[in-house]
């Protein structure tokens, strides 16, 4: 786990992870499971550091959100919370192949109350040389 906490802000300024990782892709025919629970607060981080493929969905902009995008739509960065996970296998030593699935949910909705919620998957095929 991780625990973040910007002393320069008084409000919304805590970030955390929490999970677990099972077994290393490392050699042919082995895996790799990854579960995280994220939480960003708007406030804690810069919001251009943070993973930007674990975001939320921003009905339009709102000044100060901790939103990394411009306009209405997905936005990467803090003030968002949720779910990621990924699978890993190891097809040989050096190729790997991997799933991963983000959910992610602002915390303070643009505009309130609206339905933020983001998901996406991605596949990575990876070479090692």
């Amino acid at each position: 786990g991780e625990y973040l906490n910007n002393v320069a802000i008084d409000s919304n300024n805590e970030a955390y992870l929490a999970g677990i990782t099972f077994g290393k892709a490392a050699r042919k025919g082995t895996w790799e499971l990854t579960y995280q629970y994220r939480n960003l607060d708007a406030n804690s981080w810069y919001e251009e550091f943070p993973d930007d493929d674990f975001g939320g969905f921003y009905k339009t902009q709102a000044p100060n959100a901790g939103f990394s995008g411009s306009g209405a739509g997905f936005g990467g960065g803090t003030n968002v919370r949720g779910h990621y996970a990924k699978a890993v296998y190891a097809l040989y030593d050096s190729l790997t192949l991997g799933v991963s699935y983000y959910r992610g949910e602002l915390i303070s909705e643009v505009p309130s109350g609206s339905n933020s919620t983001a998901t996406h998957m991605m596949v990575d095929l990876i070479w090692k040389f």
